[in-house]
């Protein structure tokens, strides 16, 4: 709210301490399948709880984790900024209309 940023998002939580459970929320509010979603964060216990989820994963590199920690979680790609997310997001939503 503060940086009027929230136009920009569907649905936001916080503080999720089950984080599987507020994943499988968020795509039961939205109505997708676990597969047909991905998943970018900066933490190893968030990518391994949407990898749990069966959620695609993005680890982001330039954040809380190190990348080393990051890695270690074996998201299924990884980015050092948005813009390469941004690409990763691009490829798999054209890759699924093939």
């Amino acid at each position: 709210d503060d940086f009027q940023l929230r136009p920009f998002f569907d649905h936001v939580t916080g503080s999720a301490y089950d984080k599987e459970e507020a994943l499988t929320r968020a795509l039961d509010h939205f109505g997708v399948k676990a597969e047909e979603a991905c998943y970018v964060d900066d933490t190893h216990d968030g990518l391994t709880a949407a990898k749990n989820v069966g959620l695609v994963t993005i680890g982001f590199l330039s954040g809380y984790n190190s990348p080393a920690r990051i890695n270690l979680a074996k998201p299924q790609s990884t980015a050092a900024n948005l813009l390469r997310v941004a690409n990763i997001i691009t490829f798999l939503a054209l890759g699924e209309q093939q």
